[in-house]
């Protein structure tokens, strides 16, 4: 694969490292220049000083010559007036993720036992730019930090990391160690253990050139920044859903009768919806207007379900007419992006004539999805050679040539409806040769096979990676990928897409939202939940301006835009069901008949006596760690306890215990997310534990819900009432809540925390617990280290040696 095509840097940097003339900067290029160009002392110094932040903000905005932001309206007048709103509301956030992480940074830099950081090889220079290696393989932590738009401080190898020897740069190609093998490198390209960085240093103040060392230390990653920014300044955005994203109020729904995807010949598993599914599968699936369909899928109601069925319908709808369809599917995360993503790949995989494609980081998609290989277009080739090396090994081992053919031939039916051009026919000759050698003999010549299939090896490895990406992409059904994957240079070139998918789309900003509408889709589908968590934004000026709000929240609640409910839960009990569903759904959404059977989890294992929904009042005292995160150790002692409890009384294995589907712990900070997994490991037990962030979109049989907070008079994160949301609904057969209902009870006339005292009051509070559950034992001592044999066999040795040596002096006496 051609990884000059995936360089996000400033221009000027080819192929083969020439410099072109200088033209102006990309929008993604400027935004980095005008953020990290400025001087080191000076970037530091705003991260102390508020006036010299003060500074540093306004020069940044100056040279993009954007202007300070402001609220964001409901309303825009034009195009121009929104993207300019959204331009400078990126630009603020980008300035917040630097400055604070590079503060944090230099308060790490400054002590003695300070984590060290990768040490480079340089082996090219071209102006500011740096082609260099690692000396050896990155570790999987240097893996996902050091990427295309990761920031970083470079550092002079073996210097002290004082602000004047440091200076600031941007990795613009990451590791290409990850896709590429010793067969792809181009002639006369050297193969290396280390993996290739190719990296822009702002200021080279410190002289580093051709052959020297470094040191860089990873910062933060601006390039999602750098693509909503790129997506703002793009023009003709009008042209497609220009009036939509104004806030123009929709069209009431309109749709075609009838179901033609019914009459498909396709072999799809189409997934069976309810009323309120079918009728949002069908205002987009058959729909003529509005040009964006928005519909909220309340916690359990089945919005994944429904996405795949509506794809499922598009897929086989499009493939019955003569127009040539593609459909794009994204999510703000790779885990949305997934889920969505195997169910769908599972509806479709007897059906051979579709190409259902997933873009993106590879490491990030396969790391725990290793079997979407085959879908992934960076790891498709790969995959398939790898597929290809092992049927011929198994033909050297077996001598079946029937099983051979028939696999060789799916081989090369899929590389060439996803890849027409690639030539395949020099591999195919060579095994048509191999095959004629089985007719000819039975048992060909073991050594004339293994020649052959040699041959036929190294033809397959030389096919051009780069192309086989390029066609993927166009002959692709439906594409998957992230919001920000959606820029990606590769993504750029594939041009339009017919229609638009946004997963999880309340959980994403608006200019996140504009990367893949630059791909001009004609028609628009949000699914998402406004009252479940919002976007992350880290800037407070941001948030204060409405940057967190998205898309489908502004047109949903603001603009009273037409959207559909999903009114069917199916995955919690009424009793855990019941709060959420008044506080936030104004009680809209029924239990389905599935949760509403006496028998529905009665054969699952449960804490205490089983309740559905119960809070265990617990008395603790709050603190804070280092980094100002709070934890409580009196409830980390409590959820532990009920955890060994619960063990002993079922009898229940390491393994059942560390299923995330059968147990999973939740709390609302990161510090008690630590504490937790840190005193379970000390008791041997392995169990899933998440903040609530990230346990959105994760559901599990059992939650414990752990509050922390109560005892210094403030309630935190748990008044977020989205992030409650979110906390409350994850369990499907027992809700525990672990928390200081006294202290939340004394803060009764403080309205913001009224709902945290309702819902306490109609859980069922444990009267028996009012003790609260014993202390913890002792942790079990560590196991002994196993007794060492390598002494032992040395010596046995030592001794059968000498014993040989007396044997043989004995002999020659004789």
């Amino acid at each position: 694969m051609s990884y000059s095509r995936l360089f996000h840097g400033m221009r000027g940097w080819t192929k083969y490292g020439n410099v072109q003339p200088s033209r102006a900067p990309r929008p993604s290029q400027a935004l980095a220049q005008s953020i990290l160009m400025q001087p080191t002392e000076t970037i530091a110094s705003s991260t102390e000083n508020q006036e010299s932040f003060i500074e540093y903000r306004r020069k940044v905005f100056s040279s993009l010559g954007e202007g300070l932001p402001t609220a964001l309206p409901n309303f825009f007048s034009s195009m121009t007036e929104y993207q300019k709103s959204l331009a400078s509301l990126v630009v603020e956030e980008t300035i917040h993720t630097v400055i604070s992480s590079l503060d944090t940074l230099l308060q790490s830099l400054r002590k003695k036992n300070r984590k060290k950081g990768v040490y480079l090889q340089i082996d090219e220079r071209h102006g500011n730019f740096f082609k260099s290696w690692t000396k050896s393989p990155l570790n999987a932590f240097f893996r996902r930090e050091l990427k295309a738009g990761t920031v970083i401080l470079v550092l002079p190898k073996g210097e002290k990391p004082t602000v004047e020897k440091i200076t600031l740069g941007i990795i613009q190609v990451g590791s290409t160690k990850s896709t590429r093998l010793p067969w792809h490198l181009s002639n006369g390209e050297k193969w290396r253990e280390g993996d290739q960085l190719k990296i822009f240093i702002y200021r080279n103040k410190n002289g580093i050139s051709k052959d020297d060392q470094l040191e860089i230390v990873p910062v933060s990653s601006i390039l999602n920044y750098q693509r909503q920014y790129t997506a703002c300044k793009e023009e003709s955005l009008d042209e497609v859903l220009g009036n939509e994203l104004l806030g123009k109020k929709n069209d009431s729904s309109a749709a075609v009768e009838g179901q033609p995807w019914a009459n498909s010949s396709l072999d799809i598993d189409i997934p069976h919806l309810n009323v309120t599914q079918e009728k949002a599968a069908k205002e987009f699936v058959q729909g003529i207007a509005p040009k964006i369909n928005i519909v909220q899928g309340p916690p359990g109601t089945g919005k994944t379900t429904m996405t795949c069925a509506i794809i499922c319908r598009y897929l086989a709808t499009s493939k019955s007419s003569d127009e040539k369809k593609k459909l794009l599917v994204c999510g703000p995360t790779n885990k949305s992006v997934i889920v969505l993503a195997r169910k769908v790949l599972k509806s479709v995989e007897r059906e051979k004539s579709l190409n259902v494609v997933i873009i993106g980081d590879t490491v990030e998609l396969l790391s725990d999805n290793p079997e979407l290989r085959s879908s992934v277009v960076y790891t498709y080739f790969l995959y398939m050679q790898n597929t290809f090396l092992s049927v011929c090994e198994k033909l050297q081992s077996d001598l079946d040539i029937t099983r051979f053919s028939k696999s060789v031939d799916d081989i090369f039916e899929d590389m060439n409806r996803k890849t027409p051009s690639t030539n395949t026919t020099h591999v195919q000759n060579t095994v048509k040769e191999i095959v004629a050698m089985f007719e000819e003999k039975k048992k060909p010549n073991p050594s004339v096979l293994k020649s052959k299939l040699e041959i036929a090896k190294k033809k397959f490895g030389g096919t051009d990676t780069a192309m086989i990406v390029k066609e993927m992409l166009e002959t692709a059904d439906v594409v998957f990928c992230t919001l920000s994957s959606a820029g990606n240079a590769d993504m750029r070139k594939m041009g339009k897409v017919s229609d638009l998918i946004v997963d999880e789309a309340a959980a994403c900003t608006e200019s996140e939202i504009l990367i893949p509408i630059c791909a001009k889709p004609g028609r628009m589908l949000l699914v998402g939940d406004p009252k479940q968590l919002p976007a992350t934004v880290k800037s407070d000026e941001a948030k204060m301006f409405g940057f967190h709000r998205s898309l489908q929240e502004r047109l949903m609640i603001s603009n009273d835009y037409h959207f559909t409910l999903l009114d069917t839960q199916y995955r919690m009990k009424p009793a855990i069901s019941h709060w959420p569903n008044a506080k936030f759904y104004d009680s809209k959404v029924q239990d389905g008949d599935n949760v509403k059977r006496s028998e529905y989890g009665s054969a699952s294992k449960l804490l205490l006596e089983g309740e559905p929904y119960t809070w265990v009042p617990i008395m603790g005292k709050e603190a804070k760690d280092a980094s100002g995160s709070t934890y409580n150790e009196r409830e980390v002692e409590a959820v532990v306890s009920m955890i060994l409890d619960m063990k002993t009384k079922h009898k229940l294995s390491d393994a059942w215990l560390a299923s995330p589907d059968h147990v999973r712990i939740m709390t609302f900070y990161k510090a008690q997310e630590s504490l937790l997994v840190e005193t379970l490991k000390k008791y041997g037990l392995n169990v899933t534990v998440s903040t609530v962030d990230a346990g959105q979109g994760c559901e599990a049989n059992i939650v414990i819900l752990s509050f922390v907070r109560g005892t210094l008079g403030q309630m935190g994160f748990i008044c977020d009432m989205q992030r409650l949301n979110v906390a409350l609904t994850r369990a499907k057969y027992q809700l525990v809540c672990v928390g200081d209902v006294k202290a939340m009870a004394k803060l009764e006339k403080r309205t913001e925390h009224l709902q945290l005292i309702d819902m306490a009051n109609d859980a069922d509070v444990r009267a028996d617990m009012a003790d609260e559950p014993g202390k913890l034992p002792p942790p079990p001592p560590p196991p002994l280290p196993r007794p060492s044999t390598e002494g032992s066999s040395k010596s046995g040795e030592k001794r059968r040696s000498n014993s040989k040596k007396k044997r043989a002096k004995k002999a020659a006496k004789k």
